[in-house]
């Protein structure tokens, strides 16, 4: 995959350029994070050459049913991605909206995964 990754913003996927054509898996998959630190573990495990797309999401449990905040646009990652910008993204993100955890509750951070295949037309 030549699709050029910037280490200094997010790469969104409605940012890819004309030229590059997108393929994505057919199935969803679906990672939990109790800690916004947890990702950088998640992105160290992604194999090296694979490319996926994230819909990140933040919720109480870890019910589909009970996602209360969409984070972010779909965005591409890889094991290469920028750990520290994403994880400060993402909770800036949520920083910025009106979903609060109190008491008892716990966060849950879900990525909805897709891997994607990047081609040059």
């Amino acid at each position: 995959m030549n699709f050029p990754f910037t280490q200094t913003e997010i790469n969104y996927l409605k940012d890819i350029q004309p030229n590059y054509k997108v393929e994505l898996t057919n199935k969803w998959r679906y990672y939990y994070f109790e800690r916004f630190i947890d990702i950088y573990d998640y992105i160290n495990t992604i194999d090296n050459g694979s490319t996926y797309v994230i819909i990140p999401m933040l919720s109480y449990s870890r019910e589909l049913t009970d996602v209360k905040l969409i984070l972010s646009l779909p965005f591409l990652i890889n094991n290469n991605s920028n750990k520290e910008l994403i994880t400060k993204f993402l909770l800036d993100q949520w920083k910025s909206s009106v979903f609060t955890v109190s008491g008892a509750q716990t966060l849950e951070i879900t990525f909805k995964v897709k891997r994607a295949y990047i081609f040059r037309k």
